[in-house]
């Protein structure tokens, strides 16, 4: 297995990890999902194809944006990352050749 090259000038943007987390709404069952601010990290920004999903009649479009920055353990589908003024939902988050050196996180932008 070959080293992962890293340059550090491609990770010139600040993004933000955002995870979940369970907030009580009141003193019932209620619950609401907060976002809450993990780490910034610098990452590798790529806009992604657009993809089409067909639900019923209707056609949405999605984008999918990669995100690739320095390895960051417990990154999972349920977080989110804030870049510029637009939040996306992380697809996918991948542990780059099980190197733990980098972490690509494959996104969709949060449209609600």
């Amino acid at each position: 297995m070959s080293p992962i090259a890293i340059n550090a000038g491609e990770f010139r943007h600040v993004v933000e990890l955002l995870k979940p987390v369970q907030t009580r709404l009141d003193l019932g069952e209620n619950q609401a999902t907060t976002w809450e601010l993990d780490s910034v990290a610098r990452a590798k920004v790529t806009p992604g194809a657009v993809s089409t999903e067909t639900t019923g009649e209707q056609i949405e479009l999605q984008e999918a944006t990669t995100f690739e920055m320095r390895f960051h353990r417990g990154i999972d589908s349920t977080w989110r990352v804030r870049y510029l003024d637009e939040t996306f939902d992380v697809v996918s988050a991948v542990n780059v050749e099980e190197a733990n050196r980098l972490t690509q996180l494959v996104c969709e932008k949060v449209t609600r």
